[in-house]
């Protein structure tokens, strides 16, 4: 498994159908292997970073609420390298 770096969680809205919007915090990762991608997760998983939190860090403006929404970032993003891995990037030669 390649390392990753979460470089950014925010609240963001996704549109999974037309007229339809829904809440999500959006986290954002780079791995060595695939560069980077992101993450849509439940927004109830998360809370808004105090004051504090954010003069540490200001890229990650939402923070997981619990030890299982910890397991549950790292589950989604492990799921999204490993579906990516399974499918190999086309590749050509340019003249």
């Amino acid at each position: 498994m390649p390392k990753v770096t979460i470089l950014r969680r925010e609240q963001t809205v996704h549109y999974p159908a037309p007229r339809q919007a829904v809440e999500v915090v959006a986290v954002t990762f780079v791995t060595d292997a695939l560069g980077v991608r992101s993450v849509a997760l439940p927004v109830e998983s998360y809370r808004p970073a105090t004051v504090e939190e954010l003069a540490a860090n200001l890229r990650y403006r939402m923070v997981p609420v619990d030890k299982a929404a910890v397991d549950a970032e790292r589950k989604a993003i492990e799921d999204a390298i490993a579906a990516e891995a399974a499918q190999p990037p086309d590749s050509f030669d340019v003249p």
